[in-house]
């Protein structure tokens, strides 16, 4: 089973021998708090993926990096495609304030586990 994979906008990952295809089409959102800003939420990080199983185009979906606390149904920020879990594991660079860098320049950690039955 495969595990992590970086991915820029554009870029495509062929995992688990040519059956699973992962593009990444965007980075929607990173509301992160800045590492040396105070916040009183610490935001998130939302990239869009495409997805094709076995040569079947299984379409676009999105994933969710949540700082710190993760919420208590993690469905709501993984995808399940039919026997993978794939989830954002990580996003950089991470934001600083005063420093805006533009979210199609994010390098995303896609982790893909297996779906469990």
């Amino acid at each position: 089973m495969p595990g992590d994979v970086q991915l820029r906008v554009g870029e495509t990952a062929t995992l688990d021998g040519g059956a699973l295809q992962i593009s990444m089409v965007q980075v929607s959102e990173d509301s992160r708090c800045p590492m040396n800003v105070m916040c009183v939420w610490m935001g998130r990080a939302v990239v869009g993926l495409h997805v094709m199983v076995d040569g079947v185009d299984r379409g676009d979906v999105n994933v969710t990096l949540y700082p710190g606390r993760q919420p208590q149904n993690m469905s709501e920020a993984d995808a399940t495609i039919d026997r993978y879990v794939i989830s954002l594991a990580g996003l950089q660079p991470y934001p600083v304030a005063g420093q805006p860098q533009p979210l199609d320049q994010r390098i995303a950690t896609i982790r893909v586990t297996p779906a469990t039955p």
